[in-house]
């Protein structure tokens, strides 16, 4: 099995891959792997698997063993407001999984890699929310508010 899902750094109870399993095996001949349930469930979380599209559920990959890609038709990611694109990218932290998302005609994909570790190389690891936020004031102090809400880098 690969090394970057078989000791899930952020593990699901019995109940609730159950309730993921339960939702998934309407969408795919083959059983998930361990990805696909973790990602099932950081999208029950973020959205609940019903509100996602049925057609582009059945096309996603649930028993790759590395990653799941989903293509969202006729969705807006933002970070306020509605802030579905924050809930995504806590979740994404919370959960140990890596999210990219990128274009596609009429619609967008976002690939979820579930990692495993908190520490170690680029490819097999995912800070918490609060390690990556760290990183991101070291890279980028907030200076103060200016006029024109700029932050400036410390360089």
């Amino acid at each position: 099995m690969n090394d970057l899902i078989e000791q899930p750094v952020f593990e699901l109870t019995e109940e609730q891959r159950q309730h993921v399993l339960g939702h998934l095996k309407y969408y795919g001949n083959e059983p998930a792997s361990e990805a696909g349930i973790r990602v099932g469930h950081l999208l029950h979380c973020w959205d609940g698997l019903h509100h996602f599209d049925p057609a582009e559920m059945k096309k996603a990959a649930w028993s790759n063993p590395i990653f799941v890609r989903l293509k969202l038709k006729g969705r807006t990611l933002s970070s306020f407001d509605f802030d579905n694109l924050t809930a995504l990218v806590f979740l994404a932290h919370d959960q140990c999984i890596r999210v990219e998302i990128t274009h596609a005609p009429g619609a967008m994909e976002i690939y979820f890699h579930p990692r495993n570790a908190r520490d170690g190389g680029m490819c097999k690891r995912h800070p918490t929310l609060e390690q990556a936020v760290e990183a991101w004031r070291r890279r980028f102090p907030l200076k103060g508010i200016s006029g024109n809400c700029q932050m400036t880098r410390d360089e």
